[in-house]
């Protein structure tokens, strides 16, 4: 590979003024999403559902700026962060690094060029919001008890109580995608001359 080709591939100031702006939008509409649904158990369990389709006008709009490897991986780290720092455990870091990655390798598959796979991608993408559940389904009687002084019995046993049964979490999985499939549709039919601007196909 030449050393033009080298340099084109390297993040430069305008990558990383997108990955900011988008990074602080979707840390943004995260947030007040789960304000808003998850002061009760049902709320709770559709947030990864709701960010899917709420997300996609916003995120569609990036995946239409993202030309290079790392610009979703590094959104994702920054995510994982955020949520060790606000009290939601490592599960967004640990496990969201891995979605972030194999969005990022759906992307490198469409050659940057492909709206069919920026929507795969973005479904793949929008599982990260999923990784929030995962303290639920190993959860220590410890932690709920910790969890009910903050959030209450009522809403503490209503989240554990859903994931104890165990067809719950894989159905939240699923039904997360098929939004985020949904929510690339919509983006990409709202975004039509970004796509057409990116050079997405």
């Amino acid at each position: 590979m030449s050393s033009v080709a080298k340099e084109s591939n390297k993040l430069n100031g305008k990558d990383l003024m997108n990955i900011g702006i988008f990074t602080a939008i979707f840390l943004f509409v995260e947030i007040i999403v789960a304000c808003v649904l998850g002061v009760f158990p049902m709320g709770f369990l559709l947030i990864s559902i709701a960010e899917a389709l709420i997300l996609s006008i916003p995120m569609m709009l990036y995946y239409s700026r993202i030309k290079k490897f790392g610009m979703l991986l590094i959104m994702t780290i920054v995510n994982g962060i955020i949520m060790i720092v606000t009290g939601m455990g490592v599960d967004a870091l640990r496990i969201g690094v891995f979605i972030g990655l194999l969005a990022e390798l759906v992307l490198r598959w469409g050659k940057y060029q492909s709206a069919s796979k920026s929507i795969i991608s973005y479904a793949v993408f929008s599982e990260i919001a999923v990784t929030n559940y995962v303290h639920w389904l190993y959860a220590s009687e410890e932690w709920l008890a910790g969890q009910t002084t903050t959030y209450g019995t009522d809403f503490v046993e209503g989240v554990s109580g859903s994931f104890a049964k165990g067809w719950v979490f894989p159905v939240v999985v699923v039904v997360t995608f098929v939004a985020g499939i949904l929510g690339g549709l919509l983006g990409k039919k709202v975004l039509k001359k970004h796509f057409e601007k990116g050079g997405l196909l």
